[in-house]
């Protein structure tokens, strides 16, 4: 009994938990009124996405857009990493709301287009 009680605490201090740090859109993705969605890491929306934010979206790290046709929605756009963030990407990030809060800095290295208002 001794000797199984002995490997499992070895296995237990042994295992490794991570998390993703970055996560990217290629398909549909919907952020609905009342929902909110929060990321940590980078986040890419491809040119083959669709994007569509009508809830509230948390980002703390870059963000990357290349979808073409992205609609501006009736959400709102949270930068507020505590770490520098950019704006990147091979087409305008739309949204409708931004929430910029991040004494490190937001860096546009793309356009980044708000249809109403831009709160500091």
């Amino acid at each position: 009994m001794k000797i199984i009680i002995i490997a499992f605490l070895m296995i237990l201090s042994c295992s490794y938990a991570g998390a993703q740090q970055a996560f990217t859109n290629s398909g549909n993705f919907q952020i609905h009124t009342g929902a909110s969605v929060a990321g940590f890491g980078d986040f890419t929306n491809t040119s083959a996405a669709s994007l569509l934010n009508n809830g509230n979206f948390y980002l703390k790290r870059t963000v990357t857009n290349s979808q073409a046709s992205m609609t501006t929605g009736t959400g709102t756009l949270y930068l507020n990493g505590t770490a520098a963030q950019s704006v990147a990407g091979t087409q305008p990030f739309k949204t409708y709301n931004l929430v910029t809060d991040n004494t490190s800095g937001i860096t546009l290295n793309n356009d980044l287009t708000v249809a109403a208002v831009h709160t500091f």
